[in-house]
């Protein structure tokens, strides 16, 4: 989209000021926008300190071709701990570090979609 606003931001007191001038239909657009992407800022940034909060007290694990377990990444972690919650018996299906997945609590595994392979998960 395009719009000619001109943003102003002041930052001499404790609280930043921003400032948006323009046509009223074109600052209307840039404040939906602004809004937009600090909402998503300030949820990532909620989500990020629940998942390291999470991880100092759960952690799940997945086990590497040498036998060894691995911790999964922070984001990852809080997912399945979510759906870890739901009690559901079935598979779910989740994305980890950017891959389609299943993941089965009951068989305590994890299913990769397009690689077919299957790791051994524990919590």
């Amino acid at each position: 989209d395009s719009f000619g606003v001109a943003l102003t931001v002041k930052t001499e007191s404790k609280k930043p000021k921003v400032f948006l001038e323009g046509l009223v239909k074109d600052v209307l657009k840039a404040s939906q926008k602004i809004t937009a992407c600090l909402t998503k800022l300030l949820k990532d940034d909620k989500e990020e300190v629940l998942g390291v909060t999470l991880a100092g007290k759960i952690s799940w694990y997945w086990k590497d071709d040498d036998g060894k377990f691995v911790a999964f990444d922070l984001k990852d972690n809080l997912q399945i701990e979510r759906l870890y919650h739901t009690k559901s018996s079935k598979p779910h299906k989740i994305k980890l570090k950017g891959n389609s997945a299943k993941i089965d609590f009951v068989a305590n595994a994890v299913t990769y979609v397009k690689k077919k392979t299957t790791q051994t998960i524990r919590r």
